[in-house]
């Protein structure tokens, strides 16, 4: 049994993916690549360091980092989730978003935060994203 604090949703908040979060999202990257059940068909993470990790998000377009976002516990600020997507033009590793479709990249919930509605969270966040656009 984990030792972890256990957020209900009501105690995490979904703020967009800043560099801010980055060296705190880096531990869930490696952990989401590494867990048996990852689907994963093309792992371009693989192998990431942090440093690798945040040049490509500094990469990305602004548009981009603007549908990501991190799931944080309020009682510790500490990310314990998050999402990434794509959206029309942007550099995507598995699918080509066509105009007006958001593509989900990747969507993790730290192990010890599971089973909350922290991923039914970040979804919602995705599907509010999609419709203003």
């Amino acid at each position: 049994m984990s030792t972890a604090p256990q957020p209900s949703p009501a105690s995490v908040r979904i703020e967009l993916l800043a560099p801010k979060h980055y060296s705190e999202e880096f531990p869930l990257i490696l952990d989401f690549l590494a867990y048996k059940r990852c689907c994963c068909c093309i792992p371009a993470s693989a192998g990431e360091t942090e440093a690798g990790w945040t040049k490509k998000r500094e990469k990305w377009p602004v548009d981009k980092l603007s549908l990501s976002a991190v799931a944080i516990d309020a009682s510790t600020d500490r990310v314990v989730g998050f999402v990434h997507c794509s959206g029309y033009g942007h550099p995507c590793d598995m699918h080509t978003p066509k105009e007006g479709e958001i593509y989900v990249d990747e969507i993790c919930v730290d192990k010890a935060f599971r089973r909350r509605g922290i991923g039914t969270q970040l979804m919602n966040w995705v599907e509010g994203v999609a419709r203003e656009r």
